[in-house]
């Protein structure tokens, strides 16, 4: 699978070097590096999403630590898709998408309440 896909990526004119958006091909990293960002801001809300708020918040420091830990994954995001082709991240950016509306129908806002009081 992997071969096939590099190879996809790799020809002259198929399907993932055509131009997306600002993107001049999806099999490249973005020149502008919007991406990435776009990818790790997504990340953030969805992972602020899933955490408990209030009352449910864990006591259990190794619950905690795993908790804080979750909050840097959007970094990650950003240096790995620093490089990455932008199809990669264009896809960690749509499925943060949807995993955040997912969420939101499963438990609401969640933690991310904390951070927007007008929720």
């Amino acid at each position: 699978m992997y071969q096939s896909l590099n190879l996809l990526a790799r020809t002259e004119g198929g399907p993932f070097q055509q131009p997306f958006l600002w993107l001049p091909s999806l099999g490249h990293p973005d020149p502008l590096h919007i991406m990435p960002f776009v990818a790790a801001f997504f990340q953030l809300i969805q992972t602020r999403m899933s955490m408990p708020t209030g009352k449910y918040k864990p006591t259990d420091p190794q619950q905690q630590m795993m908790t804080q830990l979750m909050q840097f994954l959007p970094i990650t995001v950003i240096i790995f898709g620093w490089g990455f082709p932008s199809g990669l991240v264009l896809y960690w950016a749509t499925q943060s998408v949807f995993g955040a509306v997912q969420q939101y129908f499963i438990t609401g806002w969640g933690a991310l309440r904390e951070w927007l009081t007008l929720l």
